[in-house]
C-alpha cells in the first residue's frame, strides 16, 4: 500500500461523512441551508487563508512536498478545501442537532452575564493569544490561535449569545461529535506522515499519541465558530420572520423601512434594492431580544404546546418542515386544532367523559370564531387600528367560550392565526373550514351516501390543503433570489395553480380518511355516524328510535325532525347501529371502505398535474405531511401526492 496523501485523507475519511450526512438529510436540505453553508464557507476561506499561510510560514505545521498535490503561497491546496470541507460537515451534523427545536421560540431575553461575560472571556482568550503568540517559542501556535479565534467568538457571542445558550445542549453535541472524529481523523494523518507538528511551537502536551492538545484545541474552537456562525444565521432569520409576522409578511416589513412616498404608492416597492435588503439583515442581526415582540414568541409556545397535547400527528409534520413553513403551518394547524376541540368537546361532554372547557353551545362558539375570521380579512385604515380592534376581540372571545377563565391556548391560536395565516391564504378557505365544522357540530346523523361523506370531507380536510397549498406556494416565492422578491411584495395574492390547489386538498382528504377508518376500528361507538347508511347491509340498517340519547347505550344525537299530528312539536332521533354492525368484520370492512376512498382521493391528487406540478420543495413537504401520519396503509401513500 503506497503512502497515505493528503487527497487521500479527504477521500477516505472528510468526503465520505459529509456524503453520507447529506444523504441522510437530503429532506431536509433547502436552499436556505445550503446558502447559510456556503456563505460561512466563503467567509471561513478569507478570514483562515491570512492566518494558516502565516503560521505555515512561521512553522508551526509542515508537510513532505511528495503528499500534497499543490501549494498556493505557503498552504496545499487540500488544506483551502479543508476550510470547506469542515464548515459543510460540522454544518450537516449541526443541522442534524437545531432542525428540531421551533427556533423562534428560543428568543427570549437573557440575563445580562449570559451575554457578557463569555464575550468578555472571548476577548481576554483573544488579548492572552496575541501576547504569547511570539515565532519560535513553545506558545507560538496556541497563542495564534486564539489571538485569531477569539475576536470572532467574541462578535458571534454578542450578536446570538441567548439564542445559543437556551440551545446548548444542542450545540455540545453539535460540536463535540465533529469534534472528536475530526480528531481521529488528525491522529491517523499525523501517524502517517501527511502532516507534521512542529515540536518547538508547540506546549508538547498531547491529547493522544499523535495529537498535540494545540491540534485538538484548533478543531474544537473552530467548530464552535461554525455552529455558532449558523446558529447567528438561524436567529437573524427568526427575527425576521417574527418582525413580519407583526405587520403583514414580507411587503409589511419592507414597507415600514421604505419612504413615506413608497408607504403610499405600493408599486414603488419595486425599488427595493440589495442595499435595503442587506440593511434589513443588519438591523434583524442586531436587534436585541427586548426589542422583539415577546408576546408573538408566547403565542408560539402555547399553540405548540396545544398541538403536543391533542395532535402528535400535525407535531410530527412540524418537525419535517423548514422553519419558515414550521411557523406558517403552526398558525394554520393550531386554528384547525382548536376548531376541533371547539365540537369533539362538546360530544366529548354528552358522553360525560371529559370536565367542562369550553361553554357547551358549540355553534355559538363556532359562530363566533366566524366573526373573528371575517374581522382578521376586513380592511382597516391602519396597521395599529387592525391589531386594536383584533385585541379586543380575542379578548372577548376568550371570556365568552371558557367558562371558568380566560384561555390562553385560544388566545395565542388566534394571535397567531390573524398574523401569519392571514398574510398568505385567502378568507375562501376558512369559510370552508368553518363550514365543515358546522355541519359536524349541527348533525351527528350517519351520511345518507357516500357523496355526502366525500362533501363533508372536501369541507373539512380539503379546505385545509387548499390554505396549506397558498402557503407553501407563497413561502416558495419569498425565499426566492432577490430579482422575484419585488414581485412577492408588489402582488400579496400569490394563487397556486389550479391543479396544486386540488393536489392540496385531495391529499389532506385523504389523510382525514385514514384517520376515519382508524377511528372507527378504535371505537366503532362513537364514531359510527361516519359510516353512510348505504354501506350498511339491509338486515344491518341503521334504526332510529324516539327515545331520549341515554336510554341507548351508546346512541348518539342525531337532528330533530317535525314532529306529526300538525303540532309543530319534535322529536328527538338517536342513530344507533344494530349490535350485528358491531362485529369485528363488520367494522373492518367499514375501515376497508374508509380506506379505498382515501386511496381514490391519493390516485386523484397523483392525477392532477400541469406546467407547475414538477419537483420542488413543495413535493418534499406534501410527502413528509403523508408520511407523518405514522399508521398508513402501504398502498395507499404511494409516489408523489402534492406538488
Amino acid at each position: 500500500m503506497g503512502q497515505l496523501t493528503y487527497l487521500d485523507v479527504h477521500l477516505l475519511y472528510t468526503l465520505p461523512p459529509i456524503a453520507a450526512l447529506a444523504f441522510a438529510l437530503r429532506r431536509f436540505i433547502d436552499s436556505t441551508e445550503v446558502n447559510k453553508i456556503i456563505s460561512l464557507a466563503s467567509i471561513a476561506i478569507i478570514y483562515t487563508t491570512p492566518w494558516d499561510n502565516y503560521i505555515v510560514a512561521k512553522g508551526a505545521w509542515t508537510y513532505p512536498a511528495d503528499r500534497v498535490l499543490a501549494v498556493i503561497g505557503y498552504v496545499p491546496i487540500e488544506e483551502y478545501a479543508f476550510f470547506v470541507i469542515q464548515t459543510m460537515f460540522t454544518g450537516l451534523v449541526c443541522l442534524a442537532c437545531t432542525r428540531w427545536d421551533l427556533h423562534v421560540l428560543h428568543l427570549k431575553p437573557a440575563p445580562l452575564s449570559v451575554r457578557i461575560l463569555p464575550v468578555l472571556l472571548f476577548l481576554l482568550m483573544a488579548g492572552l493569544g496575541i501576547s504569547i503568540a511570539t515565532p519560535n517559542m513553545s506558545t507560538f501556535y496556541i497563542g495564534a490561535l486564539l489571538g485569531w479565534t477569539g475576536p470572532v467568538l467574541a462578535l458571534q457571542w454578542w450578536i446570538a449569545g441567548p439564542f445559543i445558550w437556551s440551545l446548548r445542549r444542542r450545540v455540545v453535541m453539535s460540536v463535540v461529535a465533529p469534534t472528536l472524529y475530526l480528531w481521529w481523523v488528525d491522529h491517523s494523518s499525523i501517524k502517517n506522515g501527511v502532516w507534521d507538528i512542529s515540536t518547538t511551537g508547540t506546549l508538547g502536551l498531547l491529547v493522544t499519541p499523535h495529537l498535540p492538545i494545540e491540534e485538538a484545541a484548533f478543531f474544537l474552537i473552530v467548530n464552535c465558530m461554525v455552529v455558532f456562525g449558523l446558529l447567528a444565521i438561524d436567529r437573524t432569520l427568526a427575527i425576521l420572520r417574527l418582525q413580519e409576522g407583526g405587520i403583514g409578511g414580507r411587503g409589511g416589513r419592507i414597507v415600514s423601512l421604505l419612504s413615506t412616498e413608497s408607504k403610499e404608492n405600493p408599486i414603488l416597492l419595486a425599488k427595493w434594492t440589495f442595499k435595503d435588503e442587506v440593511m434589513l439583515w443588519v438591523s434583524c442581526t442586531l436587534m436585541h431580544e427586548s426589542q422583539l415582540d415577546q408576546q408573538a414568541i408566547l403565542d408560539h409556545e402555547d399553540t405548540l404546546a396545544q398541538l403536543k397535547d391533542a395532535s402528535k400527528h400535525h407535531l410530527w409534520l412540524l418537525h419535517g418542515l423548514p422553519q419558515p413553513l414550521r411557523e406558517d403551518c403552526l398558525a394554520l394547524y393550531g386554528l384547525n386544532r382548536l376548531l376541533d376541540d371547539i365540537v369533539g368537546h362538546q360530544q366529548q361532554q354528552q358522553q360525560q367523559q371529559l370536565g367542562k372547557r369550553f361553554d357547551l353551545d358549540s355553534k355559538k362558539n363556532l359562530e363566533s370564531i366566524e366573526r373573528f375570521v371575517e374581522t382578521s380579512y376586513a380592511t382597516f385604515t391602519s396597521a395599529a387600528a387592525k391589531k386594536l380592534r383584533l385585541t379586543l376581540a380575542i379578548d372577548q372571545l376568550s371570556r365568552d367560550m371558557c367558562s371558568k377563565a380566560r384561555c390562553k391556548s385560544l388566545e395565542a391560536t388566534l394571535r397567531l392565526f390573524s398574523e401569519r395565516t392571514v398574510a398568505s391564504a385567502p378568507l375562501k378557505c376558512f369559510e370552508e373550514l368553518l363550514a365543515g365544522f358546522k355541519q359536524q357540530a349541527a348533525s351527528r346523523a350517519c351520511f345518507e351516501s357516500q357523496a355526502d361523506l366525500t362533501g363533508h370531507v372536501e369541507l373539512r380536510a380539503g379546505s385545509l390543503g387548499k390554505a396549506l397549498a397558498y402557503i407553501l406556494k407563497r413561502n416558495e416565492r419569498q425565499q426566492a433570489s432577490l430579482s422575484s422578491m419585488a414581485d412577492a411584495v408588489n402582488n400579496p395574492n400569490i394563487v397556486p395553480s389550479r391543479a396544486q390547489l386540488e393536489r392540496g386538498a385531495r391529499m389532506c382528504e385523504a389523510i382525514y380518511l385514514n384517520d376515519m377508518a382508524l377511528s372507527i376500528v378504535k371505537n366503532a361507538a362513537a364514531y359510527q355516524h361516519l359510516v353512510p347508511r348505504e354501506w350498511i347491509p339491509v338486515k344491518n340498517e341503521i334504526r332510529e328510535v324516539e327515545n331520549d340519547i341515554k336510554s341507548e347505550g351508546g346512541g348518539l344525537r342525531a337532528r330533530t325532525t317535525p314532529g306529526g299530528g300538525g303540532g309543530g312539536e319534535e322529536r328527538i332521533l338517536a342513530s344507533v347501529l344494530d349490535p350485528a354492525c358491531n362485529q369485528p368484520e363488520t367494522i373492518h370492512a367499514f375501515r376497508d371502505r374508509f380506506l379505498g376512498l382515501a386511496e381514490e382521493m391519493s390516485a386523484e391528487a397523483e392525477a392532477r398535474t400541469d406546467a407547475e406540478c414538477g419537483p420542488c420543495s413543495l413535493d418534499r413537504v406534501g410527502r413528509a405531511l403523508l408520511e407523518s401520519s405514522g399508521r398508513k396503509k402501504p398502498a395507499l401513500f404511494r409516489g408523489k401526492l402534492f406538488f
